[in-house]
């Protein structure tokens, strides 16, 4: 009879030992990855912080003629770099002509992690994250019915690298060009313009951008249209960056 109570209370305690083992694993393997998720959201909403302030510091160069900024950028073993695999096409409509604009606009894109990656291109600035993406900044495009500016800026450089802490970033105006109209011309009739993006690094974030503006930009399949206008204004600007760490 002792030896039974013996072994029942032996059974008791490993049953109840495990049971203590696996609540424990439970409770840390389900905290881990609830503490790795809000890691991974407050990295993200900081990047998102980052690549804001780059936009704005690139706009000073774009919009406002500066000559040159900077801005400091936390990579914490990020990655950030310029790849040049990027183009929109502005098609230029005319009475008398249509006319296409190939621009090799580039891209600044910036990777925290491996689940997002933030991008500048264009002038627009925008995450992408698994299937999604969240426009952060808007370029400097407008169709107010009567004309339409579209001021697209190029980024150029050899830039890739990887660093564990902040680095800073520098962006120097290179060149600035006006496609439409042209220096010399002096009469300004376009009246449509349309904007194609396939062929940018995320066709979707500029499309999020065209269909949540509140301006008059019509969807045509390959990009998006403005018409019925008095006047087009196209035109490009250059910025060079560089990194120092």
């Amino acid at each position: 009879m002792t030896d039974e109570r013996g072994v029942s209370d032996l059974v008791a305690f490993v049953l109840t030992f495990g049971i203590i083992i696996l609540s424990v694993s439970t409770v840390y393997m389900l905290g881990f990855d609830s503490l790795e998720e809000v890691r991974d959201d407050e990295q993200i909403r900081s990047v998102d912080r980052t690549m804001e302030g780059v936009s704005e510091t690139l706009a000073d160069i774009h919009r406002e003629d500066a000559p040159s900024r900077s801005v400091a950028v936390g990579l914490d073993g990020g990655t950030i770099s310029v790849v040049e695999e990027s183009q929109v096409r502005v098609i230029i409509e005319t009475p008398n002509e249509t006319m296409t604009r190939s621009i090799d606009v580039g891209a600044l894109v910036l990777t925290p992690n491996d689940n997002a990656e933030m991008v500048y291109e264009g002038g627009i600035a925008y995450r992408t994250q698994g299937d999604g993406q969240f426009v952060l900044s808007d370029p400097a495009i407008s169709c107010d019915g009567r004309t339409a500016v579209v001021d697209i800026s190029k980024v150029t450089g050899q830039l890739s690298i990887s660093a564990p802490g902040t680095v800073e970033l520098s962006g120097r105006h290179t060149s600035e060009r006006a496609l439409y109209p042209v220096a010399g011309q002096w009469r300004n009739n376009a009246t449509a313009v349309e904007i194609e993006i396939d062929d940018t690094r995320n066709p979707d974030a500029w499309r999020q951008y065209f269909e949540t503006s509140p301006d008059g930009w019509t969807e045509t399949g390959d990009g998006y249209r403005c018409s019925g206008l008095d006047g087009v204004s196209v035109r490009t600007t250059t910025i060079t960056l560089d990194v120092v760490y």
